[in-house]
């Protein structure tokens, strides 16, 4: 057996019904309007440590001066709770700090290196709102991070109100949760399915078995 660290997404990840179908890869919708009282409901949950409310997307990153620019897979999160929900991730920051302030960003290092984007520059994060119609935001890159995925590699983790701002929405797309150490995800699985309510799908977890240690949820899988 071999331990997956599940540190870019938390033990498990909760979705409005039908937004696995969507067929866009990162759709804006059906999202999670009234996020705030199944945030409620998911950390009353015994065994679980924290919640993380999110938005992925994809988008443009430019550079100051606007002549370079590249793909990124944008998460847009509530950075506090991210670092406890996703604490692998933050271990990751290569240069730098992890993000703190509303105008504030990590980017993947290798992306960084491609454009030539240095900790404490400002950069332009560039994509089409909810209605399809382009718009942009100015971050200061506060920290690089390492990738342990291909898809980390193009990372940028944005504030969560910022990346409503430049989305133009109001509500979330996937709510991320985080286990107390040394539970099994599996025997908290069912209680965070049952706060959730049928409206909701609740994944990830190991297909097999998945403990929580030391605060990070790791996944186990046949070698």
């Amino acid at each position: 057996m071999r331990g997956v660290a599940e540190g870019g997404t938390g033990a498990l990840q909760v979705h409005q019904q039908g937004f696995l179908a969507a067929r866009d890869a990162m759709p804006l919708s059906p999202g999670i309007v009234d996020h705030d009282a199944v945030v409620a409901r998911l950390t009353a949950v015994s065994g679980v440590r924290a919640v993380a409310r999110r938005i992925p997307f994809a988008g443009l990153v430019a550079d100051a001066s606007g002549e370079r620019t590249g793909l990124a897979i944008m998460v847009a999160t509530e950075l506090d709770r991210e670092a406890d929900v996703s604490a692998a991730r933050v271990d990751l920051v290569a240069t730098g700090r992890w993000p703190r302030a509303r105008d504030e960003a990590a980017i993947g290092a290798e992306l960084a290196k491609a454009l030539g984007i240095t900790v404490g520059q400002q950069v332009s994060l560039l994509t089409n709102d909810v209605d399809g119609v382009l718009n942009g935001v100015n971050v200061t890159i506060t920290g690089t991070l390492l990738a342990p995925t291909l898809a980390e590699k193009k990372l940028v983790v944005l504030s969560l109100g910022l990346g409503q701002e430049l989305l133009r929405l109001s509500h979330v797309t996937e709510l991320g949760v985080a286990i107390d150490q040394h539970i099994d995800v599996e025997d908290v699985a069912p209680a965070v399915r049952a706060a959730a309510g049928t409206a909701f799908t609740v994944g990830g977890g190991g297909r097999r078995r998945a403990r929580a240690t030391n605060g990070r949820a790791l996944t186990l899988r046949a070698a």
